[in-house]
């Protein structure tokens, strides 16, 4: 299989969302059947996480790697996202619905 084929057959079964905020981007590839809602919601919370904990340091980090042990909170979100029938995406699913509904 040519690269370009594989490029295009990723473009096709994924998506990608993402964040930026100030000098930060927030990130994420997913399924093409993962809701865009639930990416965009999980992307909200590293980014409301990584600057609570993080928010003063980004204009002073030095290397790529200074905020490494961020990753424990990303894996720990990522297992709460990963299942979309979940009691807890399931609501945030509908609370945005009922939000689009009300405009």
């Amino acid at each position: 299989m040519k690269l370009q084929e594989c490029q295009l057959k990723l473009v096709l079964m994924f998506f990608n969302s993402y964040i930026i905020e100030g000098r930060v981007c927030y990130l994420t590839m997913c399924d093409r059947a993962y809701p865009k809602k639930l990416a965009f919601q999980y992307l909200e919370d590293l980014k409301n996480e990584f600057e609570r904990v993080n928010g003063n340091q980004i204009e002073t980090a030095a290397r790529p790697y200074a905020f490494i042990k961020f990753d424990t909170f990303i894996q720990k979100t990522k297992k709460l996202y990963l299942d979309t029938c979940t009691q807890r995406n399931l609501a945030k699913l509908n609370d945005e619905l009922y939000e689009e509904t009300q405009s």
